[in-house]
């Protein structure tokens, strides 16, 4: 859209920060674990090129806990991305109100508690909108997640886990959608 619309300034940024978002996922890949700063170096240019694509349609705020800054924490890259698409792609394109995806990483004695919550339309109207879509959309990031995380404790990360939920306003009304993990680390 930059480039038809003249903004030659406006696309070489733009493509500037997708080649460097897709070098660091290349490289991110090749390793087993990476440092928290590098993971959120990803996350963060990530949802900067997914805010200028959809207008500003949300706002974004990434948490970490100050003790995670202190230390060199590694974690398996790559876990957040995919709920961080879907919260976008499934969740939060098709509200009529600001969206907000707060993205969060905790430590809780040997465990990283990493956490997605978006205000989108939630879980089950999500699958509506996507059921009646001529071309079916099917998420992968579950079973993908679900696979990844069977090798993960196979090679010893039991207490690794996560769950989805549609949240809820005291009226029952739907609030979003927050998924958790539960993330072993190690230190470098």
């Amino acid at each position: 859209n930059y480039i038809y619309s003249n903004q030659i300034h406006l696309a070489g940024d733009y493509l500037s920060d997708f080649a460097r978002l897709i070098r660091l996922i290349l490289d991110n890949s090749r390793h087993e674990y990476i440092s928290i700063d590098k993971e959120m170096e990803c996350i963060e240019l990530y949802l900067k090129l997914q805010k200028l694509r959809f207008d500003s349609k949300f706002d974004y705020e990434i948490i970490i806990d100050p003790e995670l800054k202190h230390e060199d924490y590694q974690i398996p890259p790559m876990l957040a991305q995919p709920f961080l698409e879907n919260a976008i792609e499934h969740g939060l394109k098709n509200i009529n109100h600001p969206g907000e995806l707060k993205v969060s990483y905790k430590l809780n004695k040997d465990i990283l508690e990493f956490m997605v919550v978006d205000n989108g339309i939630g879980l089950a109207a999500s699958g509506k909108v996507n059921e009646n879509k001529e071309e079916k959309h099917e998420s992968l990031a579950i079973s993908i997640c679900r696979k990844r995380l069977e090798v993960l404790r196979n090679r010893g990360m039991s207490k690794i886990s996560f769950v989805i939920e549609e949240l809820n306003n005291e009226d029952g009304s739907v609030a979003g959608t927050k998924v958790a993990f539960n993330i072993p680390y190690s230190h470098k």
